[in-house]
């Protein structure tokens, strides 16, 4: 389903984006294995205004870095199978309409919607920290209507098992709980108050430090036998 969904991106990220993804569930908040957290280098140049205004832009080329040089894995073989699917897609486009305008279309339309675009303020809604002591955020707002309710952050948290249909009826039933948390009505005010806010910047995460390193491994399951055998080893410390 993922190659479906995806193959309009124009970019072979489906697999690979998944496979970060479930690091960054696994492992939320640690410097090395969450690629979701900005690097040092980030900090120090977009910590300003403008610079958080650029960091808004390419932070789909930053995720990509950060996947490359601070935790790169093995490539599995899903991920080659969706390369080509990617590459036969962008092929055929380019064929039956005899030039490249089609396929920059596709291309220009996923780095504006991963950048600078109202619907990606739930990333940055989701976990930087706007306010102190809370790590994680809802949206309740007009636009959870077309992007599957992800506004519903806290509750996709805590009912993971839940499809996205029914994430209002978990608030609804927990609705003492998650009334009484931080939440945000507007994405778009999310981007803006990130920008100006001089006591945010990329750094106003919940990070915690960890003593693994780099994982080095030769195939995908011996990665994921790993990562279990780290969790494992968390839960006997605490």
């Amino acid at each position: 389903m993922g190659h479906d969904w995806h193959i309009n991106t124009s970019i072979p990220i489906s697999i690979t984006l998944k496979k970060y993804h479930l690091d960054h569930h696994r492992f939320q908040g640690h410097i090395i294995y969450d690629t979701d957290i900005s690097t040092h280098l980030e900090i120090f140049l977009f910590s300003s205004r403008f610079g958080k205004l650029i960091f808004l832009i390419i932070i789909p080329f930053l995720y990509s870095c950060r996947s490359i040089f601070i935790l790169s894995n093995t490539i599995h073989y899903v991920e080659l199978i969706n390369l080509i699917i990617v590459f036969i897609f962008n092929s055929l486009i380019f064929y039956f309409f005899f030039n490249i305008k089609t396929s920059l279309y596709f291309l220009l339309s996923t780095i504006l919607g991963f950048s600078l675009h109202s619907i990606y303020g739930h990333f940055i809604a989701e976990y930087y920290v706007f306010k102190q002591g809370y790590e994680t955020y809802s949206y309740y707002g007009p636009l959870n209507a077309i992007t599957y309710n992800v506004g519903y952050h806290n509750e996709r948290k805590q009912k993971k098992n839940f499809i996205w249909k029914n994430l209002p009826k978990v608030h609804k039933i927990a609705s003492e709980y998650y009334n009484n948390l931080p939440c945000y009505t507007s994405w778009i005010k999310i981007l803006y108050d990130f920008v100006m806010n001089d006591n945010v910047d990329p750094w106003a995460r919940i990070t915690r430090s960890t003593k693994i390193g780099h994982v080095r491994v030769s195939n995908q399951q011996e990665y994921d036998q790993q990562l279990q055998n780290t969790v494992n080893q968390s839960n006997k410390q605490e």
